[in-house]
């Protein structure tokens, strides 16, 4: 690695590391104790079962819903099957430090993610999660990003999240945000995603790989004075040499695309290939719910 770019990943990796640190107290990092059900349990040694929700597009037009694109009516239901079980929402901040023994998880937890910064998040995402006192997780393409905060097209359909739009989320405390890349977001040349290609030599992935992922973690401390824990991969893809880089630069937690409810423990191998259940448009609330909720575990009830 070339010195100035190894310095780079040093400092952020340090830089994450602190920020991390900050939130082993959980709850406390958001000034709010516990939250409204007050119903945390206590610290537990069995595997707590971690369902992950992606959502991508959220949009206000029937004829858009799509395997990536749900109607704004279809989150709310989504939201209140999810309160309505007792289920409660955790961060990536409060997963670090329920595994690094500095916190508590809820008695059954979920985990929301938006992947890829559409602008439409901020206009119909944000509010409804709001309103159920939900939290969730929003990893933006960085290259989008930069390019809208130059738009004054702001159309919901197309649009993506600015910096000030995500610093915005931040400091409304509903959003932590992930890394997704700076400009991998792409299968193309025999790459997909953060992986490495054929003909490619480690070398050349390493440099490529911390190049484009330090410049996403460089404009989100410029912009957004944040830097990310947590590693959402490009189309779910991973290998192990892309995993040990993404480590070596600071991220604790890795975002896939599998299906599949995750097994916590305070081991921190835990959360790494975290699985998620991708929500598509055309099936209902119900449905969807049941199908990940208790994925892999038939005997389970609400």
């Amino acid at each position: 690695m070339k010195p100035v770019v190894k310095k780079i990943a040093l400092r952020l990796c340090a830089l994450a590391v602190a920020l991390a640190a900050i939130c082993i107290t959980g709850r406390a990092f958001y000034g709010g104790g516990e939250n409204a059900s007050g119903a945390w349990a206590a610290r537990r040694d069995e595997p707590v079962r971690l369902p992950i929700m992606m959502y991508h597009s959220v949009l206000d037009d029937p004829r858009q819903a799509g395997p990536y694109t749900i109607l704004p009516s279809v989150l709310e239901e989504d939201l209140l099957y999810l309160k309505n079980n007792g289920y409660e929402t955790v961060t990536p901040k409060e997963l670090f430090a329920y595994v690094h023994g500095g916190g508590d998880l809820p008695e059954k937890p979920v985990m929301l993610t938006f992947d890829d910064g559409y602008y439409n998040n901020l206009i119909y995402a944000q509010p409804l999660l709001q309103k159920y006192g939900m939290r969730a997780v929003i990893s933006p393409i960085g290259f989008k990003v930069d390019e809208f905060s130059l738009a004054t097209d702001k159309n919901p359909l197309y649009a993506y999240l600015s910096w000030d739009d995500i610093r915005a989320l931040i400091e409304s405390g509903t959003f932590e945000v992930g890394n997704h890349s700076y400009n991998l977001h792409a299968k193309e040349g025999g790459r997909a995603g953060v992986t490495r290609k054929v003909g490619e030599s480690e070398a050349q992935h390493r440099a490529l790989l911390i190049r484009d992922v330090t410049t996403m973690q460089q404009k989100l401390w410029g912009h957004c004075a944040y830097a990310p824990i947590v590693f959402a991969y490009p189309f779910g893809e991973w290998d192990a040499k892309s995993q040990q880089i993404l480590r070596e630069m600071g991220f604790s937690i890795f975002l896939t695309c599998y299906g599949h409810v995750n097994a916590i423990t305070r081991d921190p191998d835990t959360l790494t290939r975290l699985g998620r259940f991708n929500r598509p448009g055309d099936i209902d609330t119900e449905t969807f719910m049941k199908s990940a909720l208790y994925a892999g575990d038939p005997g389970a009830s609400q």
